[in-house]
């Protein structure tokens, strides 16, 4: 399978081999073309997830895919040498995703040239993204509460157009402007049209852990960076930047903090210089 199928260019620049290759995996709902004005300022090759087109390769054998398939099939058809940006859902994804031993597009592409030398991930960003997404114990200040959850999940499937809605709002509380905010996400939001898809991608935030030492064990070079919102609704936590990069504050009040417009500058500044860090790291 190529990864043309759902890995899809978001900028007309034709990058040299010199030139970083990015992924960029968007959160629950939303398509990858929300990360367009953060990659503006970045150099390299831009590739966003598609959810429409992951879910129907994903739904060729009939069944309902799970967290773990979509992070087995994007082992599949992914480079290990690029910089990973994921926001909320896309964080969880590319984080399980580079968790896991090399990536097997990896691993035949070594196989073909006779070597067997692992290529290092260059680095790894989330926006938002928790290591788990639901409340673990009634104490816990991270996730979403269990029954809030299951309201809003049943909330989809009967009125599917106006819980999304809801989401919007939830994703941009706290945010400095939050109109403004709700207004260029739902631009960048798919539609009740792709219910069952959304209906089985909104499950997959109940079915994932994420461990920044299994993450370490795989890829003990790798930078990261763990950004969130200081007021976000959905309360995610957990994940850490690198040492090295401790420096780069997390900034942002939303759960969209990506798309704030004091946040924009500051997490580009931050995405710049995790690529000069990780050019560093190359062999």
């Amino acid at each position: 399978m190529s990864q043309a199928d759902f890995w899809v260019p978001l900028n007309a620049h034709t990058a040299s081999r010199s030139e970083p290759l990015w992924y960029w995996l968007p959160g629950w709902s939303f398509t990858a073309t929300i990360f367009e004005p953060l990659l503006a300022a970045l150099p390299g090759r831009h590739l966003g997830l598609d959810y429409r087109a992951f879910y129907q390769c994903l739904t060729q054998s009939g069944q309902t895919p799970t967290f773990n398939d979509a992070v087995t099939l994007l082992r599949q058809t992914a480079s290990a040498d690029a910089l990973w940006v994921g926001w909320s859902l896309g964080g969880a994804l590319a984080h399980a995703t580079l968790s896991h031993d090399r990536l097997s597009h990896d691993i035949q592409s070594q196989a073909a040239a006779g070597t067997t030398s692992r290529i290092q991930p260059r680095a790894l960003c989330t926006l938002a993204t928790g290591s788990r997404f639901l409340r673990q114990s009634d104490t816990s200040q991270q996730g979403m509460d269990e029954a809030t959850f299951s309201a809003f999940r049943n909330g989809f499937e009967r009125f599917p157009a106006k819980t999304l809605k809801r989401f919007l709002a939830l994703c941009c509380q706290g945010a400095e402007q939050p109109r403004a905010c709700i207004a260029a996400l739902s631009s960048q939001q798919l539609t009740d049209q792709y219910a069952p898809l959304l209906a089985t991608s909104l499950d997959w935030l109940t079915q994932y852990q994420l461990d920044d030492h299994q993450l370490n064990n795989q890829h003990a070079d790798i930078l990261r960076l763990a950004w969130y919102g200081q007021h976000d609704a959905l309360h995610p936590a957990g994940l850490t930047s690198s040492a090295a990069l401790s420096t780069i504050p997390s900034c942002g009040s939303s759960h969209a903090l990506l798309l704030e417009q004091a946040t924009i500058p500051l997490l580009q500044r931050a995405l710049l210089e995790l690529i000069n860090a990780s050019a560093g790291k190359q062999p």
